[in-house]
């Protein structure tokens, strides 16, 4: 599984970066292929600034080049923003071009926070025309900074900034302009969950709330409805024992609510789940608009076996006035890269539907419990991952039907013939309710 791991990361990092990959850490970034217009911006920056220039490439976000093309002074016509700094060091640098008689010229160079850049994008952040534009700076050692400028007459005004170690940009207020939630994880401090948007022209903080200290690594904040009609984010959080856990928060009247803390606490310790390669995230499963909050649970039987030989069955939640709401149950298996949505008859009926893994394979199968977790004579399906680099000396793929490929990976399910038909699924119905993550 370790190399399955490898090359879907591997794949990930081909699909998801669109900078080029350097072969040194230091040139190459600066030596991609620009295209036309970009090699002309290039070539004018350097004309008119020196050739001691060295191209910076943000880490994330959907800007990844050196040069963005943007409408940043709002007047109808796109300048050209170039990060760079000296190929002596030193901080990177904010230039914006624009086009005098169809020639690149350099309007205004401003200074950076630090030499590498997390991201750039641009948003509306207060009631003035045009967006402003937002940079998160990589310094080296500790937090990140994120920054807030508006560029009007060919100058730049810093609108605000804020250390960050994850950040969510959205209009969590709904009221057309956007705020940004901030989590600030200084080392060896409390961590702390920020609200930061327009006050009085600037970025300022308008509420804070402190966090748990056990709560150690986070996630990006997924943000959209946290439950039919209340909009706000869910962040996923790794606690100091190293299990995944979900935060929950919303602005109400200005101020930051954490809806899961409310009370003795136990829909936010439900949330508490396995980490490291077999972590779950919050996500819109569904696809009805709302975030799903994965909580887990252990079938029928698991209680008998050792702590390696157990799975976990997973139940996506939605947050509601009385409580958590299943939405799903499935079976999400993140190291081997797939999610087999669970029918909702499994859990209706009078018997109870468990599975267990194969020994010595990565087959998986489910069945219905007599009450020994041994007897797997009602057998409603198998999941079966076969890598064509090393395949498993007794599978016959004849006997199974294809579900999905990935690079030298297939994956393939088998149902066997039953006698609970209504517990039994189709070929169609499974290809329906398996996906790869």
């Amino acid at each position: 599984m370790k190399k399955l791991l490898a090359l879907l990361l591997l794949a990930g990092c081909l699909t998801g970066c669109t900078s080029p990959m350097p072969a040194s850490p230091e040139e190459l970034l600066d030596a991609p292929k620009l295209s036309d217009t970009q090699y002309q911006v290039d070539r004018a920056l350097r004309e008119q600034m020196g050739q001691d220039i060295k191209l910076k490439y943000p880490q994330s976000g959907d800007y990844r080049s050196a040069f963005t093309f943007y409408d940043i002074d709002n007047d109808g016509a796109d300048e050209a923003i170039v990060l760079h700094s000296y190929q002596s060091g030193g901080n990177a640098q904010i230039t914006v071009m624009d086009q005098e008689n169809g020639q690149w010229q350099v309007e205004k160079t401003y200074p950076g926070l630090s030499p590498d850049i997390d991201f750039i994008r641009f948003e509306q952040l207060d009631s003035n025309p045009g967006k402003a534009m937002v940079i998160g700076w990589r310094p080296e050692g500790g937090q990140k900074i994120v920054a807030a400028y508006r560029y009007e007459n060919r100058e730049f005004t810093m609108l605000g900034s804020e250390d960050y170690t994850q950040l969510c940009i959205d209009d969590f207020n709904r009221d057309g302009i956007s705020e940004l939630l901030i989590v600030s994880a200084e080392s060896d401090a409390r961590p702390t969950l920020i609200y930061m948007g327009e006050q009085e022209g600037l970025l300022d903080v308008l509420d804070s709330v402190n966090l748990d200290r056990q709560l150690v690594t986070f996630q990006t904040p997924v943000s959209g409805l946290i439950s039919p009609g209340v909009y706000g984010a869910v962040l996923d959080v790794y606690n100091e024992r190293g299990n995944l856990c979900s935060i929950v928060v919303q602005v109400e009247d200005g101020r930051l609510v954490l809806p899961l803390d409310d009370g003795d606490g136990v829909l936010f310790s439900s949330t508490i789940r396995s980490g490291g390669e077999a972590s779950v995230f919050s996500q819109d499963v569904t696809g009805d608009g709302v975030i799903d909050i994965p909580t887990e649970w252990m079938p029928a039987g698991h209680e008998d076996l050792e702590d390696e030989n157990r799975l976990l069955f997973t139940n996506y939640v939605n947050l509601g006035p009385g409580g958590f709401t299943t939405v799903m149950r499935a079976f999400v298996n993140p190291t081997e890269g797939y999610r087999l949505t669970l029918p909702d008859r499994w859990f209706s009926g009078e018997e109870t539907v468990t599975a267990v893994r194969q020994s010595g394979s990565a087959e998986v199968i489910f069945f219905l419990y007599s009450g020994d977790i041994s007897d797997r004579s009602r057998e409603l399906l198998r999941v079966q991952l076969v890598d064509l680099q090393s395949p498993p000396k007794q599978f016959d793929a004849s006997a199974y039907f294809l579900l999905a490929k990935r690079g030298s990976f297939e994956y393939y399910a088998r149902i066997p013939a039953s006698d609970a038909a209504e517990y039994s699924v189709t070929q169609e119905e499974v290809l329906s309710l398996f996906q790869l993550l």
